[in-house]
């Protein structure tokens, strides 16, 4: 969970968001621990590891592979401005909706509802005002491939005691890595 960067989401209007209570999961409130939310509110970032058992994490990336090879990846518009290189394929909660993708994907389908469940517990337990975007970015980091931390909601200090003035209204990201034997000094 990253208050400052972001690989996951998109910039969404209120019109294309939802309400974080419509994504209340029972996994999310053992996983945020009372010391994650800490260290989110002091640092404005959490590492939650064991997010997944094995098994989800190996299905959710032979799924991932599948999509891969049946949709395609591409390249986005922060590739031309050296933020990242990886290759991504946005799902949308509408195919979700109609079977298909919780069908054919069970554990990117559970995925994406867990990582969709951490905004109503970032609510609950930080007070925070969150809506949850309707798309989640599938990432796709071939050998060489990078992503440079950035911002993606660039705000501006308010004047004179009036609002922020923010380039979108993305407050959280978090962001589940698929990586089995990840060790920090992986980077």
């Amino acid at each position: 969970l990253d208050r400052a960067t972001s690989a996951l989401g998109v910039r969404v209007q209120h019109s294309e968001a939802s309400p974080p209570a419509a994504f209340r999961h029972e996994a999310c409130a053992p996983l945020l621990s009372d010391e994650a939310v800490r260290v989110f509110q002091e640092r404005g970032l959490a590492v939650l590891d064991g997010a997944l058992d094995p098994a989800t994490l190996r299905a959710a990336v032979a799924e991932g592979e599948a999509l891969r090879e049946a949709r395609g990846l591409q390249h986005t518009f922060q590739m031309a401005a050296g933020v990242r290189s990886d290759k991504v394929l946005w799902l949308d909660e509408r195919e979700a909706a109609d079977g298909s993708f919780s069908v054919a994907c069970p554990a990117l389908a559970q995925c994406v509802l867990l990582l969709k469940g951490f905004a109503h517990e970032l609510e609950r337990r930080c007070g925070l005002q969150l809506v949850v975007p309707r798309q989640c970015m599938l990432s796709c980091y071939e050998d060489g491939a990078y992503y440079e931390r950035h911002l993606d909601n660039e705000c501006a200090e308010a004047e004179a005691g009036g609002p922020r003035s923010c380039s979108n209204t993305r407050e959280v990201t978090a962001l589940l890595y698929f990586n089995e034997r990840w060790q920090r000094e992986d980077g």
